[in-house]
């Protein structure tokens, strides 16, 4: 990355004296008399807030409309929701977001949005069909802007906190529609998946059953973030959600994960454990061995045949090193797929509904997981063993254990 250039202080001569000034920006900023303290120290000043400012003029002219605040917020959101040098799925979020305020206030003043102005906004969600967890995040969304905007002086402080006056809505107290909790899933839908996923997939889903890890932190697994001395090997993911509050994850392997692990540890510790490029050249191994013939295609058919696929349009890709959360999620759709069919006789509205009782995704691997521990141990150990740092967290993976209140209720009353 180029370094930026520091602007200079410079001296200005003119007949009641030297003058020292900056220019910040195209404008030219007075900072006193020439080499006295003062002008030095108004010079740290300026160019500190400058710095913070996102290297944009400190002075702002009244009357900045919404769409320029947006514009301005824009420039910190590419900068701070970046990690390991790419963008989070935070910025996508964030986009939509500004884009739904832009619409309705993008030509209103920024000190003249209000809680009235927010509840507006929030009820175009509601009309437009989105749920209200849904809802929440976006106006919560659009707090943090505003919120950004005061800590910048864009806007008087009295903007933000009327916003914060706009309270969340609630279940079954609001329009807006409401979405279903995440259940976790059965171990019988788990196994059902087995033999219409590759063995790196697999794999996947059992560390995950084993260990409550997050899907972002299964796939990144590499032989250098496992530590193998101790009698349980200890896994640090080289990226988790909580890095950025300087929180620790350390993901402890039994001994059905460490032989998961042994099974794929690879020579390279850097190399990435599960890779899809190993799962496609297994497959390919496997259509070798079974094919009937023992006549290879000669290379000319061969490249004609990937010369006619690339006319066509059908340029293949290379499988890549590792798994992202939405390919691991996606061999697990379609091996549902495979393992739970649509009946024949279902009717177009019947199948949709069929698809939804019967596919499940990674996370509720981890919600499986959550739920087993907290019966048996309980909900300090199961958050322990999810890595949350509030107990309320847990709740939202763990379902309640409701044996226990019906034997009490058996025994009591």
């Amino acid at each position: 990355m180029a370094r930026k250039s520091i602007p200079k202080y410079r001296k200005q001569k003119n007949k009641s004296g030297d003058r020292a000034f900056v220019e910040l920006g195209g404008s030219r900023v007075y900072l006193g008399a020439f080499n006295s303290a003062e002008s030095r120290e108004a010079y740290a000043r300026a160019l500190n807030e400058w710095e913070s400012n996102g290297r944009q003029e400190t002075t702002i002219a009244d009357g900045m409309t919404v769409s320029e605040i947006v514009a301005r917020y824009w420039e910190h959101v590419t900068e701070y929701y970046c990690k390991h040098g790419r963008p989070t799925k935070e910025q996508a979020n964030i986009r939509i977001t500004m884009r739904s305020l832009c619409k309705l206030y993008g030509r209103s003043p920024g000190d003249e949005f209000g809680p009235l102005a927010l509840k507006a906004v929030r009820q175009s969600l509601i009309g437009a069909g989105h749920s209200r967890t849904y809802i929440n995040d976006q106006t919560g969304r659009i707090k943090r802007l505003f919120k950004w905007a005061v800590e910048n002086e864009l806007v008087p402080a009295t903007i933000y906190h009327g916003l914060l006056a706009v309270a969340g809505l609630r279940r079954g107290r609001s329009a807006a529609r409401e979405t279903e909790k995440i259940k976790p899933v059965a171990d019988e839908s788990i196994n059902a998946v087995e033999p219409h996923v590759s063995r790196q997939v697999w794999a996947l889903i059992r560390l995950q059953r084993l260990t409550a890890m997050r899907p972002g932190e299964t796939v990144i697994m590499r032989g250098c973030d496992i530590d193998t001395t101790g009698e349980l090997w200890e896994y640090r993911p080289s990226e988790h959600k909580g890095e950025h509050h300087d929180q620790d994850r350390i993901v402890p392997l039994g001994p059905k994960a460490r032989r998961i692990v042994q099974e794929f540890l690879k020579p390279d510790l850097s190399a990435f454990l599960f890779s899809p490029a190993d799962a496609d050249e297994a497959r390919r191994a496997q259509v070798r061995q079974q094919r009937k013939t023992k006549v290879q295609p000669s290379q000319a058919t061969r490249g004609e045949r990937s010369k006619r696929r690339m006319e066509a349009g059908k340029r293949g890709r290379a499988p890549k090193e590792r798994y992202t959360v939405d390919s691991y999620r996606r061999s697990i759709t379609r091996a549902c797929e495979l393992a739970f069919p649509v009946p024949d006789d279902a009717t177009d509205e019947e199948a949709p509904v069929w698809r939804k009782a019967h596919h499940w995704h990674p996370h509720q691997i981890r919600h499986r997981c959550a739920t087993d521990v907290r019966k048996q141990l309980g909900l300090e150990a199961a958050q322990v063993w999810l890595g949350h740092t509030r107990a309320d967290v847990t709740q939202i993976y763990a379902e309640r254990n409701l044996s226990v209140a019906r034997e009490l209720a058996r025994k009591i009353g």
